[in-house]
């Protein structure tokens, strides 16, 4: 393993700044650093948006492909204090479509998360296990394969993460909507792994919830998106989970050629997002813990 991901080094560069842990898990210490105390009027929604993270997942294609290792850079979301990470198949399941429209799936050789700003790592990369994949629903599960003990305004220090998704008891057309994500811009393609991580930052679009498909429990959305913030959250005015970023719409121009339409994403609804959680957490037999609050809608 250990010559398998030097090789991987080498060919993204051969870096040192960061390293690619391949022993034991180990006792991560760091200090969550908010606004404040919500108690004294802290602004509870931008604490909530601490819930999501940068992804970048290592991998490769088959030997038939003319380069070997790429990297793609999505978002997820910390649903409960254990650390599971929920996000899009994208973030575990690479492809590659060639300039005939053929399309090739390789395999991520590894996943790190890169934590908010607010937990003072400094952009450093944390290794993820990959827990499910579901390419039906178009959602994949990670956990944090170290631990983590995190204190929080210089309070006492305590197991897992102090902030997590709230997911929102349902996902109402026409309210107000924010989408939040990993934004790298356009160094994605010029800046290699791992120095990436450090160019990351997160983006806040806003529009609102302009319909919601009853039959596969998509909702459609007018906030912007990137790519990379693939896999993050989709939050009321209360900062409650009302869905998860899936990807941007196409629509095909006069020439005939697929194109993004502006302002135009689509997510996944809630009641598919706890429907999956229950469904892995039956097939592995093991608890995955989340919380669904009531979200007051405004008028």
């Amino acid at each position: 393993m250990k010559l398998i991901l030097s090789f991987i080094l080498l060919l993204l560069g051969g870096c040192s700044a960061f390293v690619l842990r391949t022993e034991l898990p180990v006792k991560v210490h760091l200090q969550y650093n908010s606004a404040g105390d919500v108690s004294q009027g802290t602004d509870i929604f931008t604490r909530r948006q601490d819930a999501v993270v940068s992804l970048v997942s290592i991998g490769s294609f088959s030997a038939e492909m003319e380069f070997g290792t790429i990297v793609n850079v999505t978002s997820g979301v910390i649903i409960n204090r254990e650390g599971y990470v929920l996000s899009t198949e994208f973030a575990a399941r690479p492809t590659y479509v060639d300039e005939n429209g053929e399309t090739y799936t390789g395999t991520w050789t590894a996943v790190y998360a890169v934590l908010p700003e607010a937990y003072g790592a400094n952009n450093a990369l944390y290794r993820l296990e990959i827990v499910n994949l579901d390419e039906e629903s178009g959602l994949s599960l990670f956990l944090f394969y170290d631990q983590f003990y995190i204190s929080e305004n210089d309070g006492a220090e305590v197991e897992g993460f102090p902030i997590v998704a709230e997911f929102a008891s349902a996902d109402v057309p026409g309210q107000s909507c924010f989408a939040i994500g990993n934004a790298v811009g356009n160094v994605i393609n010029e800046v290699q792994f791992p120095y990436i991580a450090e160019y990351f930052y997160r983006s806040v679009t806003s529009g609102i919830v302009a319909f919601v498909d009853d039959v596969d429990d998509s909702l459609f959305i007018t906030a912007a998106v990137s790519p990379e913030m693939y896999g993050g959250a989709i939050l009321d005015q209360n900062g409650y989970m009302i869905g998860l970023i899936s990807e941007k719409l196409q629509q095909v121009d006069e020439g005939g050629n697929w194109t993004f339409t502006e302002n135009a994403t689509r997510g996944i609804g809630v009641k598919s997002l706890l429907d999956y959680l229950e469904k892995v957490s039956a097939k592995l037999q093991i608890p995955i813990p989340y919380t669904v609050a009531i979200s007051e809608v405004a008028e």
